[in-house]
């Protein structure tokens, strides 16, 4: 007798599913039920994320507006590159060269498109998107943050809508300022109250940085804007957006006439400072403790020269540690994305690239926001049995027909909903009614 196959315990299948690549988890999950049931939970999916060690490079074309990623950030790009089609792929941008990279996070990319003033949010491996509910657009310089509430296990974006003006000729205010959160467990937009808040935030930084919880923002005083002057200050928020609080910066960068960079490395802020000598080195900065001022430590430096080129202007970004910690992918906005050797001092460009574009970086992962769509059906579908039960418990009737067989006849409910039933008249024939058993027993009430 042929020994029965023993199957493996689901805790084990688990334990050896949580450390594949996302597609291969996305082929399994037509193994079998068991199985499909497993890879779709919150619990697998965050373990899922937690050991994920694959990521894409994410670069939007700012010519042609479309998104490109690639599976291996340390390839050069020219032979495994893919186009991510999303709902705004055919938007036109109205001429208007900015990224529709809001950020990422746990997988997720957020898109903002300029033109239309929409938002998407889209698993990049997986494919599946979520296009947020449009909100009326108010005049003003927009600004948008991407982040992950822990507390609530929930993914947050913020839209901050700012109008700023002179008034009597010399004191610079705020005149409007407008804060909407939008939760993807609620599924809506609110709007929140910052008037506490007394910084004004910086056109150089329209996306916010996610670190330890917060959103970050580049922001500036309007007694410094009344003098013409700008200044290196950096607030953090909560993700309600009701609590604005300085971070402490080191006191060389706050001295310095520098531009400042918001950028985040591993779990860590970080600054990028930029001098108005072209011929000084850009800084960058790691923040190793949150919100511990001696914890700032200058990681490293680079000038113009080795294959990249960079001015006061440009927006210069970390991106991401490489899988040893030994370099650091960085990216000037529409121009560079390089890796810098922390050992060697060296540069290496990544090479075919376009020619303007923005970039982030995902980790691969499970995480969907298509959950979202799939809610709704099964709320819809939930409405629709209740509408039936609700109809049946106050106007279900039996109907007995006296023929040489006797049998109960029951209403197709499809038709019962649509019939105006008055209990004085008889059922006619051509009412649908039809004997028990008559079709699929799953449409017969």
């Amino acid at each position: 007798m042929a020994k029965q196959q023993q199957k493996l315990p689901l805790e084990m299948i688990e334990e050896v599913l949580k450390h594949l690549p996302v597609k291969s988890l996305l082929r399994f999950t037509t193994l079998s039920k068991p199985i499909y049931s497993l890879i779709q939970t919150r619990r697998f999916i965050k373990r899922q994320l937690s050991f994920s060690t694959n990521h894409s490079l994410i670069l939007s074309d700012i010519l042609t507006h479309q998104i490109i990623h690639s599976w291996d950030y340390n390839a050069s790009l020219n032979t495994n590159k893919h186009t991510l089609n999303h709902p705004f792929h055919h938007h036109p941008q109205h001429l208007c060269f900015q990224a529709p990279l809001v950020g990422s996070c746990h997988g997720l990319l957020c898109i903002f498109s300029w033109g239309e003033g929409d938002i998407v949010l889209i698993n990049p491996i997986t494919r599946k998107h979520h296009v947020l509910a449009r909100v009326e657009r108010a005049p003003g310089a927009v600004f948008h943050g991407f982040a992950y509430d822990s507390v609530n296990d929930d993914y947050m974006i913020v839209k901050i809508t700012q109008r700023t003006g002179a008034e009597l000729g010399v004191e610079f205010r705020i005149r409007n300022r407008e804060v909407l959160v939008y939760s993807l467990n609620r599924n809506d937009w609110r709007k929140i109250d910052d008037h506490g808040f007394p910084y004004l935030f910086n056109c150089d930084q329209i996306m916010g940085v996610f670190v330890s919880g917060k959103l970050h923002w580049h922001v500036n005083s309007p007694e410094q804007l009344q003098r013409a002057k700008t200044s290196n200050m950096v607030a953090g928020f909560d993700l309600d957006m009701k609590n604005g609080r300085l971070v402490p910066l080191p006191d060389s960068v706050v001295s310095n006439l520098s531009r400042l960079h918001l950028s985040t490395l591993g779990d860590c802020l970080a600054i990028i400072t930029v001098t108005l000598d072209v011929n000084e080195p850009a800084n960058v900065w790691v923040m190793k403790e949150y919100g511990v001022k001696k914890s700032w430590e200058k990681l490293f430096s680079f000038v113009s020269g080795g294959g990249i080129r960079f001015c006061t202007n440009d927006t210069i970004s970390c991106l991401r540690y490489s899988e040893n910690k030994e370099e650091v992918l960085m990216h000037i906005f529409d121009n560079h994305t390089f890796w810098y050797d922390l050992k060697k001092k060296q540069i290496r460009v990544v090479e075919h690239l376009p020619i303007k574009f923005a970039a982030t970086v995902v980790v691969h992962s499970l995480v969907s926001v298509g959950a979202i769509e799939e809610e709704k059906k099964k709320n819809q579908k939930a409405k629709v049995v209740k509408k039936r039960d609700d109809y049946l418990s106050k106007n279900f009737r039996l109907v007995g027909v006296g023929h040489i067989q006797e049998r109960f006849l029951w209403l197709s409910f499809d038709r019962v909903m649509n019939l105006s039933i008055n209990p004085t008249k008889a059922i006619e024939p051509e009412m649908a009614v039809r004997p028990l058993g008559a079709g699929r027993s799953d449409s017969v009430l």
